[in-house]
């Protein structure tokens, strides 16, 4: 499958370039969003996981933990900050506003850890499209250049190579969910 290396090349280089503290390699494609290093390693899992299925039993678990754990900081208050763990120095430093997993990126992850605990059938799918129909709209507001259309109110929009790579790993396990 070769659309699980996407997910995984683009966690590596990410998280390089947080390593490195490369501007370019934080966000891979020009964009004024770096990729959150949290994205960056739930994406080498998810990516591992469309190499190989047997991956999928930790996978799914520990993406869909670290979804639901955002999804309660942003929808409940709570304070996990799970995505401000890894380089927490360099991520209170951005220049914009402190990097911060996006609400679309957090909903995205929570519907694919859902997909890969699934069996083949409608409801996996249903969960893919929903990814799919994310990342596509994040997209289309790439495309158009139209900043609020990208994020959720004042929250961290998504990064553009995100969308991409969610985009690419949702299709790979569209077409190699056989399993």
């Amino acid at each position: 499958m070769a659309l699980g290396w996407v997910p995984i090349l683009v966690g590596a280089l990410t998280l390089l370039g947080w390593q490195t503290d490369s501007y370019g390699l934080k966000r891979i494609i020009d964009s004024p969003i770096p990729v959150n290093p949290a994205t960056s390693v739930l994406f080498i899992m998810l990516g591992l996981a469309i190499l190989r299925p047997s991956f999928t039993r930790i996978a799914a678990p520990v993406i869909g933990l670290m979804a639901a754990l955002k999804c309660c900081d942003l929808f409940f208050g709570t304070e996990f900050h799970i995505d401000a763990y890894l380089f927490a120095n360099d991520l209170a430093y951005e220049p914009a506003f402190p990097n911060r997993m996006a609400p679309t990126t957090t909903l995205n992850f929570l519907f694919l850890a859902l997909a890969l605990a699934l069996r083949p059938g409608m409801a996996r799918r249903l969960f893919l499209l929903l990814t799919i129909i994310i990342s596509l709209y994040t997209l289309t507001a790439y495309a158009f250049g139209d900043g609020s259309f990208r994020g959720i109110g004042m929250f961290t929009p998504m990064a553009l190579i995100t969308a991409i790579t969610f985009l690419a790993a949702a299709c790979g396990l569209w077409v190699g969910g056989k399993r």
